[in-house]
């Protein structure tokens, strides 16, 4: 594994065509159906289809809900115990509470962190793993618009850890980073994108990047400006309405007849139009 510093970086750069990238992909890991690190089962708990837990070194999912007690744990023999009673054996299933699951059920932890370098690389603390990985550069377009970057990323491992984040996890709006490090102690550029699709061919993950700003948080437009409604909440610091009403329907005629309050109006009576975007 290699530490990088200025020295390191200018060694490999001056041996490859393309300047080194670290690759940083968030995502998520509490929103999908595997949780990145199980809780240890316990006794009294309340267990609900799909819950992930660990006992004894192994990881179990929950196929059944149900209360938890000592004498009933994960690795429970219910076949043995069932057979013991003389019921039937195809009955067994409706009693089982827990299936096994291998380690591979289990993500690692966002974000996940590659690099395109031969070697594994430790940088600021953080490491990165070596991996088939490359992105396409930014270009722009005749009208001037950014277009989207392309991250295609190996889908090969035995795993395949990177797809089942795609598939489990809802990666749409989450940060890429790729960090370019380029000759010289002060070449380095750091540039974080959104993912705006994702998706598993041929033996890779093909991720959508986009420069701008994220789509999912902000509203376009910024604003909407209403003639005929009341942005204003009944009574708040800028209604100003202190009178016996408890309802309003936002429009003028009843902030100007009924509460007798059109020096608070919110709306915009000066625009032409019903509505007017900003």
């Amino acid at each position: 594994m290699l530490t990088l510093d200025a020295e390191t970086i200018e060694a490999i750069n001056s041996s490859e065509v393309k300047p080194l990238a670290l690759y940083s992909i968030e995502y998520d890991d509490n929103m999908g159906d595997l949780p990145a690190t199980p809780d240890a089962w316990a006794d009294g708990s309340v267990y609900s289809i799909g819950d992930f837990v660990t006992y004894d070194g192994t990881t179990y999912k929950c196929i059944k809900y149900h209360h938890s007690y000592a004498a009933r744990p994960p690795a429970f023999d219910w076949d043995t115990f069932l057979d013991g009673l003389g019921v039937p054996e195809h009955y067994w299933p409706r009693f089982y509470q827990w299936e096994e699951v291998g380690a591979e059920a289990i993500l690692p932890a966002s974000p996940l962190r590659f690099t395109s370098w031969s070697e594994s690389i430790v940088y600021e603390g953080n490491t990165y793993i070596s991996w088939g990985i490359k992105h396409s550069g930014a270009k722009q377009s005749s009208d001037g618009k950014i277009q989207n970057v392309t991250l295609a990323v190996a889908n090969i491992d035995e795993d395949r850890v990177i797809q089942r984040v795609i598939e489990d996890f809802d990666i749409i709006g989450s940060q890429v980073t790729i960090i370019e490090m380029f000759l010289g102690e002060s070449g380095v550029i750091e540039n974080s994108y959104t993912v705006v699709s994702a998706r598993a061919i041929k033996g890779q993950v093909m991720f959508s990047l986009s420069m701008g700003f994220n789509f999912l948080n902000i509203m376009v437009p910024g604003r909407k400006a209403y003639r005929d409604h009341c942005r204003w909440i009944l009574g708040d610091e800028y209604c100003k309405y202190s009178g016996a009403e408890t309802t309003c329907d936002k429009t003028f005629k009843t902030c100007r007849g009924i509460m007798e309050n059109s020096a608070n109006y919110g709306g915009f009576l000066g625009i032409k139009n019903e509505i007017f975007w900003k």
